[in-house]
């Protein structure tokens, strides 16, 4: 009797969660990616490029630290510290924040002992009552894993998030989910 009660318990919540919020993953990898030794390759989360209305540099970076925390936590990758990292990308990286060169990619990696840069982009959408309110919003969330040595695009993430939540709460499971699709991508 106790084993139906928590089963009909956590297939209500299952079903309550699931009617609330909508994720569309998508990942496509290169060959090859993460590579064998993925154990010994170090990766490096940039600071996230962000847009839309009550999105701010403050929210886009929680999501950073957050994707760093889950790549090291969840699937064991070495991670550069995010403070090291800010300062790379503080040195070497131009102004123009949705782009980056061959040559800062190469520049950041060395100066972080890294063999791939994650490089983040965060959308909210939705208008403006709606996102004031905590409904209707979308976040796009969309992670590029790049080649440190030679700057090819080996992995991309794409997480789309639909739901009422707090945006807080969407862009930390729009992280979870893209880590997520990641791990099932690497068995």
């Amino acid at each position: 009797m106790k084993i139906l009660t928590r089963l009909t318990i956590l297939s209500l919540v299952t079903t309550i969660v699931f009617s609330c919020a909508r994720s569309y993953p998508f990942v496509k990898r290169s060959e090859g990616f993460p590579p064998p030794d993925s154990v010994f390759a170090r990766y490096a989360v940039l600071d996230f490029d962000y847009s839309g209305y009550n999105m701010n540099k403050k929210t886009a970076d929680r999501a950073a630290d957050q994707l760093s925390n889950e790549l090291y936590s969840t699937l064991a990758f070495p991670v550069a510290e995010r403070s090291i990292v800010k300062a790379a990308e503080k040195k070497y990286k131009s102004t123009k924040k949705s782009q980056i060169t061959q040559g800062e990619i190469a520049n950041i990696a060395r100066e972080t002992d890294s063999d791939f840069l994650v490089l983040g982009t965060l959308r909210l959408l939705g208008n403006i009552e709606d996102v004031l309110e905590d409904r209707d919003k979308q976040i796009e969330l969309d992670i590029r894993f790049i080649d440190g040595h030679t700057g090819e695009l080996v992995c991309i993430i794409q997480e789309k998030h639909y739901g009422d939540t707090s945006l807080e709460a969407m862009i930390h499971n729009s992280v979870l989910r893209s880590v997520n699709q990641l791990k099932l991508g690497l068995n």
